[in-house]
């Protein structure tokens, strides 16, 4: 169960993030990621950007109020200052500058969003 009361947002955030993104995710090429439990710690989780910047998103799901925010607009404000990439990023947009191709947030951005939503909507009712 990836939803557990007894376990953290953040692990909880990081359990989804593995099985819905991870396993998809092109960084990942050619690495066995169907065979990957959402429990077990990547490699590649310490070059992530989403990885890297989730104790910020894991603050905003617990605190967010749906009513005055969202989480396309956390996501938005997390990607601004990606670790990764440099300049103006906007992970909306698939042709900006200063963000990779390659970049996790440009390309699962929305999936983020809406894992951030689902938990958010666990937590809060």
């Amino acid at each position: 169960m990836l939803l557990d009361q007894y376990v953290s947002t953040e692990e909880t955030l990081r359990r989804l993030l593995r099985s819905r993104i991870c396993t998809k995710c092109l960084a990942r090429r050619g690495l066995d990621n169907a065979a990957r439990k959402p429990d077990e710690v990547l490699a590649c989780q310490a070059q992530c950007p989403i990885f890297l910047t989730l104790p910020t998103l894991t603050k905003y799901v617990d605190n967010l109020d749906s009513l005055v925010g969202s989480y396309d607009g956390v996501v938005h404000a997390v990607a601004a200052s990606c670790p990764t990439c440099d300049g103006d990023v906007d992970w909306r947009s698939r042709h900006r500058r200063g963000c990779r191709p390659e970049c996790p947030f440009r390309i699962y951005g929305h999936e983020v969003a809406h894992l951030l939503e689902e938990v958010g909507r666990r937590l809060h009712g």
